[in-house]
């Protein structure tokens, strides 16, 4: 694992590249795996998501710029089943990103609450427009 960092790990899938001229925006689905312990049990933490890219072509060769996400649903189970805790996550937690928002919040992390997710569609919405909007600039 890594030291003061998360261990996360993101798998990315590109699904669809929007080219115009030296600039590019990608949309993939993914996901992001923890594997964390509380109370002596061992978890996996895995949050879906759909991530917008914008890349730009400098000196022949395509560079990231951004990699944003939109949150859509996580879930949290224990490596060996039977030994299962109660985690007390919030029910007011955000859906789309509930499990992942507990798992960092304890490591210390604070999280925003107004992330891009499924669960409030006016900031995945704008996430895209302003996506767009940079990549037709």
């Amino acid at each position: 694992m890594t030291t003061g960092g998360t261990g996360a790990v993101h798998t990315i899938c590109p699904v669809e590249i929007h080219l115009k001229r030296d600039k590019a925006l990608s949309e993939s689905t993914g996901s992001i795996s923890i594997r964390f312990q509380h109370s002596g049990v061992e978890y996996d933490c895995v949050s879906f998501t759909r991530f917008v890219s914008c890349l730009e072509l400098v000196q022949a060769k395509w560079k990231l710029l951004s990699l944003k996400a939109i949150y859509e649903r996580d879930h949290i189970t224990p490596v060996l089943p039977q030994s299962l805790h109660d985690l007390s996550i919030s029910q007011d937690a955000r859906q789309s990103y509930k499990c992942i928002d507990w798992v960092l919040s304890q490591k210390g992390f604070d999280i925003k609450q107004d992330l891009p997710g499924t669960d409030d569609l006016k900031t995945s919405e704008k996430l895209m427009q302003d996506s767009f909007k940079w990549l037709n600039m």
